[in-house]
């Protein structure tokens, strides 16, 4: 398997971009990883950087990255990239997984 570039990587869950968002404080992470952190934020009334804590002031996609990730994916015939972000993912420790279904 093709190793994967760590700019190509989310520094909080370590799967593969799929859908990068970048802070005010320029540092980017996949959605569900900002987007479940901004909902700890709702207590306390402020939106932090969840690496560095510092207050951001806005927040959007990061499309360049997104494009980059999609052409290193053509470039390489990355085919198991939806397994990777699943296995990887598991790995970082800011949510609960619910275990798989058992048909």
């Amino acid at each position: 398997m093709v190793k994967v570039p760590e700019c190509l990587r989310c520094p909080l869950s370590r799967g593969i971009f799929r859908d990068p968002y970048a802070t005010s404080d320029c540092n980017t992470y996949e959605k569900f990883v900002v987007f479940e952190h901004f909902g700890h934020c709702v207590v306390n009334g402020c939106y932090t950087d969840p690496d560095t804590e510092k207050d951001i002031t806005f927040i959007r996609r990061n499309y360049a990255l997104r494009d980059a990730v999609e052409w290193f994916k053509e470039q390489n015939c990355y085919i198991d990239f939806e397994n990777e972000v699943s296995v990887e993912s598991k790995a970082w420790s800011g949510w609960q997984l619910k275990p798989d279904k058992k048909d």
